[in-house]
């Protein structure tokens, strides 16, 4: 027997028989209290949600900014009406029984609904204790799964909430399209690979453009392509719809290993009828990517495909099929509502541009089995030089370079201050810290106590790069080097892929150390490094994380200063 409804079952029965005991006057006042506490609590959800607990606590910010606010409004609220209304109205043995009974019951179902749907956008699995409504079909849709609500008290509320917001609670903006189906859509963020995160910070992802036609006009599209995106697009009566969105690595948005995947559940396209007030969810069938200069269509034809990347900036068009009478209003990724563009590209051509087609498959060469996936160590090709600057002095010159993570010398969790780390089997790896300090240590340092670099996923590599200041000295010069001081460093690749630092390491010729990391706040300019207090006997580090495979071809400040890398620096 699963949990949550003998959890859910029990809450209503109590609810009930505290409706009888107190009678039909005093449940019909809690009644009106927990209606009225759910519609501000809603109210209120998105904007703290996004205004201010995603930035601390992102994972579980869609929760505690709906039942936090609900429970304190129906405390606050049932206090107010019990000083307010201090004496219980008599009523008829029979009404209280009953009426009392019914008013409880309603208020059991509503509360249990808000806690049900709140609880749903925790990082749990894809049941909730053992209830699992839905699941992903082909192309994203929504299929009923085996194990349901005995009492549906998620769908209850999200429908009562949705049919006030355009009733007696109307607003402009109705709960019943601005976050409509919430029943649903609080169950389908858990269905995805483990370790996947549910959230979507608001300064992770953009709309960057929308693509609309029918599919009766995309007469251009390869075999693959129409293959591809499934019996909808051959069927009359359907229009395909490209939103394009661009992605940056946040906090909580990307998984735990810092790449970012969106599995077709988590991805939803709000629809409204042409002709009434129906609004859908509609699921993608596919995503486009942007890889190097082209687009390539991948659809969500199983469970385990999703859009990954591991970028620090990504470009994902997710493609839908819905029927003609249908308007889209709003994208919605991991209950994070984004905005249409006001521009909308109905153009043919431009709509399959777009698309992209679907990868062509690669055969592995004879008689060997293909490696798709396999995971390879960190390596540096060959022997890399950095050339002499192009373009003006920026502020900073590159003096070499190193494929490594490791601190320039070791430093003690005894002598640490302002930075987290982890233990490793390699010794300790820092995972966080602004501006920490690592005085020189007394003595060897031991293996249980010694800190010896920067903690990062298997699939990413750190290359370190010795800098020193690069200011001219005449005031015009000096001018133009500050200036351009406030451009982004950057490592880039031979795809045009940008790599920004993300940790330095000033090493002080008495042997100190200062130290910074924020694997997601990246650095973005030499003014935030503190090259102007660099001694001339100290040594200073900046290091960017990057995706293997890639090869590293320049350092860059901006487009203003350039220094090549002779060959380029290969890493895998």
């Amino acid at each position: 027997m699963p949990i949550t409804n003998l959890v859910i079952i029990l809450f209503v029965l109590a609810m009930i028989y505290m409706g009888t005991v107190q009678g039909l006057f005093s449940s019909f006042l809690h009644l009106m209290v927990v209606i009225a506490a759910g519609a501000l609590a809603f109210a209120v959800w998105e904007p703290l949600t996004l205004g201010l607990l995603m930035k601390h606590i992102p994972l579980m910010a869609w929760t505690i900014g709906l039942l936090v606010p609900f429970g304190v409004l129906l405390l606050i609220l049932r206090m107010t009406c019990d000083k307010l209304v201090p004496a219980n109205a008599q009523m008829p043995s029979l009404a209280n029984l009953l009426l009392g009974g019914a008013c409880g019951m309603l208020s059991g179902i509503l509360t249990a609904g808000i806690a049900v749907i709140g609880i749903g956008f925790l990082p749990f699995g894809p049941d909730l204790g053992g209830v699992q409504p839905y699941a992903i079909g082909r192309s994203g849709m929504i299929q009923d799964a085996d194990t349901k609500f005995w009492v549906p008290v998620h769908s209850l509320t999200a429908n009562f909430y949705s049919g006030l917001s355009r009733g007696a609670f109307a607003t402009k903006t109705p709960m019943a399209e601005y976050k409509p189906h919430l029943d649903v859509q609080s169950s389908l963020v858990r269905l995805r690979p483990d370790f996947v995160s549910i959230v979507a910070a608001p300064d992770a992802v953009n709309v960057t453009g929308a693509y609309i036609a029918e599919v009766s006009a995309l007469t251009g599209a390869s075999p693959a392509t129409a293959e591809a995106l499934g019996s909808d697009f051959t069927r009359a009566g359907y229009k395909l719809v490209l939103i394009d969105t661009d992605w940056s690595k946040v906090e909580g948005t990307v998984d735990g290993d810092r790449a970012l995947r969106l599995p077709a559940s988590q991805v939803r396209l709000i629809t409204k009828s042409t002709e009434g007030k129906e609004v859908e969810l509609a699921g993608p069938v596919g995503f486009s990517k942007l890889e190097g200069e082209n687009r390539v269509f991948y659809p969500y034809d199983t469970e385990s495909q999703v859009a990954f990347s591991t970028a620090p900036n990504s470009t994902f068009g997710f493609v839908y099929l819905i029927p003609a009478d249908q308007q889209p209003l709003f994208p919605i990724i991991r209950n994070l509502r984004l905005d249409m563009p006001d521009d909308v590209n109905s153009e043919p051509d431009a709509v399959l541009a777009a698309l992209g087609n679907p990868p062509v498959p690669t055969a592995a060469p004879e008689g060997e089995e293909g490696t798709e996936g396999a995971g390879e160590g960190a390596a540096a090709q060959g022997e890399t030089a950095i050339g002499d600057r192009t373009g003006i002095r920026a502020g900073t010159y590159a003096l070499d370079l190193e494929v490594t993570n490791r601190l320039p010398r070791t430093a003690s969790k005894n002598t640490i201050t302002g930075l987290s780390f982890t233990d490793t089997d390699d010794g300790a790896m820092i995972t966080s810290g602004s501006k920490g300090e690592a005085r020189k240590p007394v003595g060897s340092v031991g293996a249980r106590n010694k800190i010896v670099g920067f903690n990062i996923p298997d699939h990413e590599v750190m290359v370190r790069v010795r800098l020193n200041r690069d200011v001219n000295q005449t005031i015009l010069g000096a001018g133009l080097s500050s200036a351009a001081s406030l451009y982004p460093i950057f490592l880039k690749d031979t795809q045009g892929n940008q790599w920004p630092p993300t940790a330095w390491v000033w090493q002080k010729e008495d042997g100190n150390q200062e130290i910074h990391y924020d694997a997601f706040d990246t650095i973005r300019n030499a003014k935030q490094l503190p090259l102007s207090r660099k001694g001339d006997g100290d040594e200073f580090y900046l290091y960017f994380t990057v995706t293997k495979p890639a090869s590293l071809v320049s350092y860059n400040i901006g487009d203003v200063s350039e220094q090549p890398f002779e060959p380029p620096l290969v890493v895998k």
